[in-house]
Formats: C-alpha cells, structure tokens, sequence
C-alpha cells in the first residue's frame, strides 16, 4: 500500500435516498474511489444478516429489527485489504440506507499475534516525575485459557527480568479484548470486557466503555478506551525496518487518569514502537526481537544488562 492509495474513510450515512432496487429495511452501497465495488463482504453487527455485494455495488437485508447496529465492508483489492463501518440506526417505521467508501484497513488479530509462546523484547525508556530510566521489557504469552466462558491467553510482562504484570488478553477473528489490567498489587476487571472489532479501517474509531472493578478493595471506577487507525508508516526500530507499520491512536481512560498512546504495529509480528504519555510520564517501548509461532523469525535472546539513561540536561 503505497501513501498515494491511502485516504481517510468516508462513511457517509444517508437516508431517504432511493436506489433502483434497494427494497429492504438496509441498504449497502460499497464503494471505493467512487465506484461500484462488486463482491464486498458485508455484515451488520451484533447477530445480524452478512452477504456480499452485487455488480452494482448493492447489497440489501429485509427483516432487521429496529435498534443501532454497526455496519462493515471489506474486500481485498490487489492484495490489499480495503473496509469501511458506519454506525447506524435502523427505525421501528421505515428502513435505512448506508454508502460506505472503503479506505485501507487492518485485522486487528494479524497485528496483535496471541499464539502461545510468542514473545517481544523491547528497549523500554521512562521519564517522568519519578526520574528516568531504561530497561528491557519483554512480553510473552504464557498460556490459553477460558475467561467468563471466552477463550483467551495470559499475556505477562517482566521488567529486567522481574515479572511486572499477567494481564488477559484475546485477539480472534472476532476481535481484539482487554478483560483486565494490572496496577501494581492491584488487578483491574473490566465489566463488559474492552472490546475492539476485528475490521479497523483507517479513520474509523472503536469507543467502547466499561466499569472497572479493583481487586485491592478500591470503590469501582468508570473505565473508556478510543482506538482509531490514522494511518501507516515506516518505522525503524532495533529489530530493523517495518514498512507499512499501523499507527493507532490510543485513549486509555480510567477513573482520573487517562493515558494518550501512539502504537505501531507490523503485520504477524504485534507491537513494534508505543509511546504512552500523561502528565506525569512518558514511556516508550522499541522493538528489539521477537520470537511469532509459525513465522520465522528472530529469536528473543537473553536479557542483557542495561545502563541507565543520562539525567536530562
């Protein structure tokens, strides 16, 4: 995908427009450069009907129930993936009709890999009010598991070799889901689980909102995450050069606090660049290697001693 294909998504929700055909409670029209595209993938979410366009661009569901849905494109055009979402509103009288325009998009499980053993070490850089720092920070998925009935891995982080966190985790064809969070002794439930759907297209954000239950004893909090595809970029990192890297933009809000991220992601391999900040801190992580199942890669080697940045001037 090259920087002269990529434009933002224009999801364009119209209504009362009358399409030769289009007779039922949705009508689709996929488009991408402003025309027809043929043989999209369409599906209306949650529980709801899919099919696939026709030569027209066209595809129609009768019989959906009035309520909010969200509706998603995708086709693969010379090998890239292309998709668009509209969230919409089908009335209890009347049907509703909905123009996407498909833009570059990812799935959201091909950039965070959760095969158990996959592992990531990173060159970690802290500064912040409590001073600054660097050290190796390695990820790895430890195990599979079944959480509330779901399928999903415990994701662990260590610090220099010292375990920080065991968080759970999922990235399926169904999507990626944060079910918890760690904070130091104290572990964060998330009541829904953060859930962010397996088709990003570029410009489309996922919002999706919780409350979080503290296993310290702490009252509940109300917990957000925003995750939207900006764009891509070539990032250059110690593990080497990744072209066509994903960059997301990141809100983590809970309770008080709320944490700005920068992520870039690389096809099968997961997280090669973040930078987390807040009044109180940066962080930035850097991918050094990484060990994908299946995929030959480079090995994670052993953790090696670091020194200390040098005090900001």
């Amino acid at each position: 995908m090259t920087a002269a294909v990529r434009r933002c998504v224009v999801i364009l929700l119209v209504g009362g427009l009358c399409y030769t055909g289009w007779a039922g409670d949705v009508g689709v029209k996929v488009i991408d450069s402003g025309a027809p595209v043929p043989g999209a993938v369409v599906n209306i979410e949650p529980a709801g009907p899919s099919g696939r366009t026709n030569g027209d661009g066209v595809w129609e569901a009768a019989g959906v129930a009035a309520g909010d849905y969200r509706v998603t494109a995708w086709k693969t055009i010379a090998g890239d993936l292309r998709g668009a979402i509209s969230d919409v509103t089908v009335p209890a009288a009347g049907g509703v009709k909905v123009k996407l325009e498909l833009t570059d998009a990812i799935w959201t499980y091909n950039h965070f890999p959760f095969g158990v053993g996959n592992a990531w070490q990173y060159q970690y850089r802290h500064r912040g009010t409590d001073g600054t720092w660097r050290a190796t920070w390695r990820e790895r998925v430890e195990r599979s598991i079944m959480y509330d009935g779901e399928p999903a891995v415990v994701l662990s982080a260590t610090k220099d070799g010292v375990l920080g966190w065991e968080e759970i985790r999922a990235s399926t064809r169904e999507g990626f889901v944060m079910y918890n969070q760690q904070h130091g002794a104290d572990t964060v439930k998330f009541d829904p689980p953060m859930r962010l759907g397996a088709l990003m297209p570029v410009g489309y954000e996922w919002v999706v909102s919780a409350t979080a239950h503290h296993s310290d004893g702490s009252p509940d909090e109300p917990a957000s995450l925003r995750c939207k595809l900006a764009g891509f970029d070539t990032v250059t990192v110690p593990a080497g050069r990744f072209t066509d890297a994903a960059r997301l933009e990141v809100r983590m809000t809970l309770g008080a606090e709320t944490n700005d991220l920068k992520v870039w992601t690389a096809h099968l391999v997961g997280v090669v660049r973040q930078t987390e900040t807040n009044p109180e801190r940066t962080n930035t992580k850097l991918l050094e290697e990484y060990r994908i199942r299946g995929v030959p890669m480079r090995p994670v080697r052993p953790i090696r001693p670091v020194r200390p940045l040098p005090p900001k001037p």
